[in-house]
């Protein structure tokens, strides 16, 4: 047996004798063989099993306190590295509750004791002593469902509230849950199904999970225990209160029991680490109480990790305080004050000959005792590999009626001890932190839309204005950014999960993180290239920030990743009409305005006015500013240029869906071209003579108005003048400050800034506008009331003012009429498999270029039915009209659930387009 030692980074080590452990990482194998643990459920509860997924731990979460196992099939269905491999590592796990009651007296009168334990899993029969929900006891109430912070329903009825009445998460994907031991019928029977008199404590349990999806805590799940003392509920058969007073639960044990199967059962082995650590690049060691499993000699054959097979770890962070001074050991030598707390006391070891038999065992296990031999040993070690489970214990302490204690424990997996121990290090410290970690931006809620060979991946701006929740606590680092998203990355996967970059964008600003060019945002993306209809894809969309420590942090992939097959347009489909844009003053923009119909039976007959709100940026990358403003929908956004040789090029660029659509913006303006063709008297059109009249190259942006108006007003003995910019029909504003869309005086001979609001008293006066400046005028030339208009020619940029008028003419419609001389069945012929097909026992063919409805019925050669389709377009599962287009699928099982066998089959289409007749043939 090989030997690891645990080192402490700049302390002294602690040293642990860790058996061979690490190796490589596992793949999928239902760990149980000689034995099974499927639940007799009562289906009169709202018993629910729902399952952390948001990070590389897949693991299942229970109302009655199992966790870690498919409770209905009873397997095992805690998975690592999810979701590249279904390798699993957990075949079941959950709390235990011992304590000591009174059972009547003896012959002094002195109260006699008795353990009792309420069992959350027993890892022997897989059964479970708890019901799931509160108080008042209703095992019945839908209510008591675990619920999930990524789930829409859930969230309505979060019981963690602020005080404005909003939920409040704490991860990427929180649960909860309620249960209790109040049900009398679930302690009658043993392992071996004899009845014993057991009775429930008169616990109630709320467990809290807690899963993060960035880098650092991948690899881990939280769950909290809040034990809550309610026996003044408790009451006997007949509905007598059994304890009017409450009962006080004397040398209360807290455990986490665990079957850890790491593919197969048979070899698998126990250690622990309980000390100081500190992994390299960490100055401040943390207490870990850490029980280990791994497999005995590293290999598992059916697992698919490349990587080899892994270890996994429960962290046990979090345990009540001592209500007592209190030994922990017969021998009396560890002593735990009053309120300190009493930390992982025990660590224990059984095996599936082995495993606790009654509460007297478990109880006495819980101790630190082996409840074999009668031995004490506070923290087991195997020697045998073997099916094994441990249990980790906190205690003693009493807990007095309507108390709560807490205990928090991390469920860890990594591919060797260092990693893990790594792990259990920061579970410790976001434990200390309490929850409130760095965090990336919210994934973005994302909308898959299916076409003939592609996939319009859709999603929303919902993580732009999300807080980071860990700004309140950034402690000195002022650099730290509240709002600090940056952008989006897309990805597709053909597995769920090896994942492929195929998009990305940022914010157009100044900031960087190697992977972000300030492209500018938007919010869809047409993956087209080498699609092949009726083939699965994933897809996935992050979102990432970019903040001063850590530099940059990305949401995970599995939080909003979908799935979805590209199809053909139903025969009978009819888009909607194009866009149609007006410009609604006299400006001759270069801003191209185009709409991509994303959810075509979204989009409604309207229209939107567009504005340019203002020009920012710099000389050689303007930003303008627009809003857009319909009947019932409003948006804000900015589109960039870029100064390419003499052209600003904007590429183009796209607004968040609205309406069904997205608007793509491009345009492309030869600033070159832009001159000034001569400055006229208003009313007579008469050139003013001997202006100089320049653009100014540095300042080309600003090209944006053809036409300007110059009013002069008296202003005492001085003039200063009133500037519209007639394009645009808007006043352009005064301003001391040189190169935005403002006017102002400058002196020359020499040149003096800032600029003045009137004539300067001394020097040759120009006049600055917007990109173009003009001299060779004096105070004495001009009059109160002496309008000028400066004409110009050529391309010029989008301008403050400029207005558009966008129209949605009609919305995307079925047919009655439509060719169906496309439809074809693919493949033709079906041979025994074909590409797309999900799995070996999932086969399927695929009719393409169907109307919306129709009814497919499918013949024998000999003319008897064999099945009847009845395909909808808006069928299956998605939110999306049309989602299923003109295709249909065929699992090639007849109306009377038989295999089809090898021969020629006559399909007949009936639609309301028409009728088809064709034929295909199945070789097997």
């Amino acid at each position: 047996m090989n030997r690891f030692t645990f080192k402490k980074r700049g302390i002294a080590a602690a040293t642990v004798c860790l058996v061979a452990l690490l190796i490589a990482l596992p793949s999928f194998s239902y760990a149980k063989t000689a034995k099974t643990a499927q639940r007799k459920l009562n289906k009169s509860m709202i018993f629910d099993t729902r399952n952390h997924d948001v990070n590389r731990i897949f693991l299942p979460i229970s109302n009655e306190s199992t966790f870690g196992q498919n409770i209905a099939n009873g397997s095992a269905g805690t998975f690592w590295p999810y979701p590249a491999t279904l390798d699993a590592y957990i075949f079941g796990a959950g709390i235990w509750i011992g304590a000591q009651i009174e059972d009547g007296v003896d012959e002094q009168g002195n109260p006699v004791l008795k353990p009792l334990v309420s069992v959350g899993y027993n890892p022997n029969s897989g059964d479970s002593e708890m019901t799931p929900g509160g108080l008042p006891f209703d095992k019945t109430n839908p209510d008591y469902r675990v619920l999930m912070s990524t789930d829409d329903a859930d969230r309505a009825i979060w019981p963690i509230r602020d005080e404005n009445d909003n939920p409040v998460f704490s991860s990427d994907q929180d649960s909860w849950c309620q249960y209790n031991d109040f049900d009398q019928s679930e302690h009658v029977l043993d392992q071996d199904g004899i009845p014993i008199e057991e009775r429930p404590l008169g616990i109630l349990i709320t467990q809290i999970g807690f899963a993060y999806s960035i880098p650092a805590y991948q690899d881990i799940v939280f769950l909290t225990y809040d034990i809550t003392n309610k026996s003044r509920e408790l009451r006997t058969p007949d509905g007598t209160v059994r304890f009017p007073n409450g009962q006080t639960l004397r040398d209360v044990y807290l455990g986490v029991v665990c079957d850890p199967d790491i593919g197969e059962a048979a070899d698998d082995q126990i250690t622990y680490f309980k000390g100081l650590y500190a992994p390299p690049g960490e100055t401040e060691p943390l207490e870990l109480n850490l029980g280990i499993n791994y497999d005995d000699d590293g290999l598992e054959a059916s697992f698919t990790n490349p990587a080899g097979v892994g270890v996994v770890g429960y962290n046990f962070m979090q345990s009540p305080k001592a209500t007592r001074d209190v030994f922990i050991d017969p021998l009396q030598t560890i002593l735990i004050r009053q309120g300190e707390e009493l930390g992982m006391t025990s660590l224990k070891q059984f095996t599936l000959e082995t495993d606790p038999r009654d509460d007297g065992e478990r109880y006495f296990a819980m101790r630190g005792f082996d409840h074999i031999s009668g031995e004490y040993d506070r923290f087991d070690r195997t020697e045998v590999a073997a099916d094994q489970r441990f249990i980790q214990n906190t205690g003693p302490f009493d807990l007095a009626p309507d108390s709560t204690v807490r205990v928090v424990v991390a469920v860890l997996a990594a591919q060797d001890s260092t990693e893990l121990l790594k792990a259990a290090y920061n579970a410790q410290k976001a434990f200390n932190l309490n929850f409130i970690l760095p965090s990336p931006p919210p994934s973005p809620k994302l909308t898959l839309v299916p076409g003939n060979k592609k996939v319009t991946v859709v999603w929303d701006n919902s993580p732009e204005n999300a807080p980071d929740p860990f700004y309140p606590f950034r402690g000195a680092d002022q650099n730290y950014r509240e709002f600090d998203f940056e952008g989006y990355r897309v990805y597709r996967s053909e597995d769920g999960s090896e994942w492929t970059l195929i998009d990305s964008c940022d914010i157009a600003n100044a900031d960087t993180t190697g992977r972000g060019n300030n492209s500018g945002l938007h919010y869809s993306f047409v993956d087209s290239v080498g699609l092949i209809n009726g083939y699965p894809y994933y897809y996935a969309v992050t979102s990432y920030d970019f903040n001063s420590s850590p530099a940059s942090l990305e949401s995970g992939r599995s939080l909003n990743a979908q799935q979805v097959s590209p199809r053909t347009e139903p025969a009978n489909y009819r888009p909607p009409s194009e866009m149609q844009v007006s410009q609604a003053n006299t400006g001759d923009g270069v801003l191209q305005i185009a709409a991509n119909v994303l959810f075509p039976f979204d989009v409604k007959s309207t229209s939107y006015t567009m504005t340019i709100d203002s020009v920012r940026g710099t000389r050689t990358r303007p930003f303008y500013h627009y809003s857009l403003d319909g009947t019932s929908e409003s948006y804000d956004g900015v589109l960039i240029a870029d100064l390419v040789g003499t052209e600003y090029v904007m590429a183009e660029q796209k607004s968040v869906v609205l309406n069904g659509a997205e608007l793509a913006f491009q345009g492309r303006a030869d600033i070159n071209t832009y001159r000034i063709n001569n400055v006229t008297e208003a009313g007579s059109g008469d050139a003013v003579s001997g202006l100089v009249s320049v653009v100014i190259p540095d300042r080309r942006h600003l090209y944006s108005a053809n036409k300007f108006q110059l009013v002069f007003r008296a202003a005492g003995d001085n003039y200063t003048v009133e500037v519209t910019d007639l394009d645009n029909n808007i006043p352009v504003e005064f301003s001391s400050a040189i190169g935005g869309y403002t006017w102002g005086f400058i002196r020359i001979n020499p040149n003096i800034f800032p600029l003045e609001e009137t004539i300067p008293a001394a020097g040759v006066p120009k006049l600055s506008l917007p990109g173009i400046e003009i001299s060779g005028f004096t105070k004495d030339d001009l009059s109160d009331g002496l309008t000028w208009i400066v004409n110009a020619t050529g391309d010029r940029s989008p301008a403050k003012g400029d207005v558009y008028t966008l129209t949605f003419p009609d919305v995307a419609n079925y047919t009655q009429t439509g060719s169906l001389d496309n439809i074809r069945v693919v493949p033709d012929p079906y041979i025994v498999r074909n590409e797309w097909e999900g799995g070996y026992e999932f086969q399927r063919l695929s009719f393409t270029n169907l109307p919306n409805r129709c009814t497919i019925r499918i013949f024998t050669i000999s003319g008897e039915l064999v099945k009847t389709i009845e395909h909808n377009s808006d069928g299956g599962n998605s939110a999306i009209e049309n989602s299923q287009g003109g295709a249909a699928y065929w699992d090639l099982i007849t109306n009377s659930e038989r295999q089809i066998a090898s021969g020629v089959y006559i399909y007949h289409i009936e639609s309301e387009v028409g009728e088809k007749v064709g034929r295909f043939a199945v070789i097997r």
